[in-house]
């Protein structure tokens, strides 16, 4: 089931699939269940109320899902995931077109389930047929004897991969704010950065120039896992790590972007 509480319904109830439940704020008795998930309505809300919303959520949710509806959007939308948040719909969410389906508003329940199962001790996680459609995108992933390793790689023959694509971005052309030089050797320390990140799931930069690069990942559903969370963790931290890592001191941003398919 898929709760909403929000003191303006009208709009939302157009983009919300039709069996949700639609509460007004603020709430005090709200229990949802396993497989249920809560949405929050924080749209204008200001510092001192959405500081105690996000109180109150808590409370009434505990450890059941519950994600936030930003129409206006807050400025740091990441602070709401350390908040214990589990999905975020910002000011986009109105100007589509159509409903959201329930299979959207359900996979940060999948992603939290998966991620829960894979850090159970030495416990692995089951690739059940849910998972290893990549979210029900419709994408089978090959067996695991699918890679073989890079020392077993055949010359010429096509193989299935992620391909992860990774590049630094400032709110100017960092060329021009940093110079060429120095951009270079920024760019070197987040490709290594990077490699060091994913040897653990045996990536491969398997491309890289003065101001992007490209990496393999073998195509596993461990491997996924682990790329979207670390590149998620990196967004969040940008800031301790551009200037711990990189040594830069003006704002950079991350940019990547995952893609599945075949190469030779």
């Amino acid at each position: 089931m898929i709760y909403v509480f929000t003191n303006k319904p009208s709009p939302l109830k157009t983009v919300f699939p039709k069996n949700t439940v639609f509460g007004s704020l603020p709430f005090s008795k709200h229990s949802p269940g396993d497989g249920n998930i809560t949405y929050i309505d924080i749209s204008g809300l200001t510092g001192p109320e959405l500081k105690k919303m996000l109180t109150q959520v808590k409370k009434q949710c505990k450890d059941m899902p519950w994600g936030i509806i930003d129409l206006k959007g807050i400025k740091d939308p990441a602070a709401l995931f350390f908040e214990g948040a589990w999905d975020y719909l910002g000011p986009a969410l109105l100007k589509g077109s159509g409903r959201l389906e329930a299979k959207r508003l359900k996979e940060p329940l999948l992603w939290r389930r998966v991620f829960a199962d894979s850090g159970k001790g030495s416990e692995k996680p089951k690739e059940t047929a849910e998972v290893s459609s990549f979210l029900d995108s419709g994408v089978q992933l090959p067996a695991l004897k699918a890679f073989p390793g890079w020392k077993k790689m055949e010359a010429g023959k096509v193989m299935p991969f992620y391909l992860l694509y990774c590049t630094l971005q400032g709110n100017t052309a960092l060329d021009v704010r940093l110079g060429e030089k120095v951009l270079a050797q920024v760019n070197t320390r987040f490709q290594f950065y990077l490699a060091n990140i994913f040897k653990e799931i045996e990536g491969l930069l398997w491309m890289k120039t003065t101001n992007d690069c490209l990496f393999l990942i073998p195509p596993r559903v461990k491997c996924a896992e682990t790329v979207v969370r670390e590149c998620v963790e990196m967004v969040i931290s940008s800031p301790l790590v551009v200037l711990e890592t990189l040594g830069v001191t003006i704002p950079v941003n991350f940019i990547f972007a995952l893609h599945y398919g075949s190469v030779a």
